[in-house]
């Protein structure tokens, strides 16, 4: 594809590989800058992919020099009402990391400025591409197990990232709980009407604040999200076609390979006859 979109690509740390090695498949898109408060992990992130951007450690500084249709905001969500604000300021459309921001208000702010800007602010959701997960969605949208009543998300994970993760303040609720309610949705094609959480830090927890989280979400019927993020345990092999089981479930996974996060999606039926399916992603 022809080169058409010029993009600043800001946060440098490790997801930017994941965005950068995307790019390439989308084509049309060259990167002209890398922002980062660390110029050398710019640095080693253009050579890496073989690339030469300009490298800066001001957003707003490479903007106004270089004019970029698109920033990608890769950054940490501390920093990411500022980037945002500044690019779309800029006149650029923005693509960025989830989440949105780290407040509601901050949000909402966001809107009013890409709106007035005329300039797109897109967040990013990957679990819904996921093979897993279009499988499951045709299987409920093909009536196989008749009129949805609830959907449960289970979520047992004991990620150590180190870094910001561990520090920042409802991490499981800002930073990933999205992708099972993303999930959510997606599966059964409705969107949610309103949202509510608890959150708690159970003792031994390696996270400095509240990450333990509890959503119930009354969407379309109504969905369950429990999402602990130090449960661990050893993990089984997922493989394509046969059926194995996650030590924290209850049921068996027999519509395909789990990739990096198991969560069980039950979708019942109002009608027992129905036999609810387990699927992971």
């Amino acid at each position: 594809m022809t080169l058409n979109q010029r993009a600043v690509l800001t946060g440098a740390g490790a997801m930017s590989r994941k965005w950068l090695e995307a790019i390439k498949t989308v084509g049309g898109v060259e990167i002209v800058g890398i922002v980062d408060i660390n110029p050398a992990n710019a640095e080693a992130r253009a050579a890496e992919q073989n690339i030469n951007p300009q490298i800066g450690t001001d957003l707003k500084a490479m903007l106004d020099k270089l004019s970029p249709e698109i920033v990608l905001d890769v950054a940490i969500p501390a920093v990411r009402h500022e980037i945002v604000s500044t690019a779309t300021a800029a006149g650029a459309h923005v693509l960025s990391e989830k989440p949105m921001a780290e407040t509601l208000e901050q949000a909402r702010d966001l809107v009013v400025r890409a709106e007035a800007a005329g300039r797109l602010h897109v967040v990013i959701q990957n679990r819904r591409y996921l093979a897993q997960l279009r499988r499951i969605r045709r299987l409920v949208a093909s009536g196989a197990i008749r009129e949805i009543t609830g959907v449960h998300c289970d979520f047992f994970l004991d990620p150590h990232f180190g870094g910001f993760r561990e520090q920042m303040a409802h991490v499981l609720l800002l930073d990933m709980a999205v992708h099972t309610f993303d999930a959510a949705r997606f599966v059964i094609d409705d969107a949610a009407t309103s949202v509510y959480a608890e959150e708690w830090n159970p003792a031994g927890s390696w996270y400095r604040a509240r990450r333990f989280g509890l959503c119930q979400f009354p969407i379309f019927t109504r969905c369950r999200n429990d999402l602990p993020w130090i449960s661990g345990g050893s993990r089984l092999p997922h493989l394509s076609g046969k059926r194995t089981a996650h030590h924290r479930h209850r049921g068996l996974h027999p519509l395909g390979r789990r990739r990096r996060h198991p969560c069980r999606t039950l979708a019942s039926s109002r009608r027992r006859q129905a036999t609810p399916q387990y699927a992971s992603h």
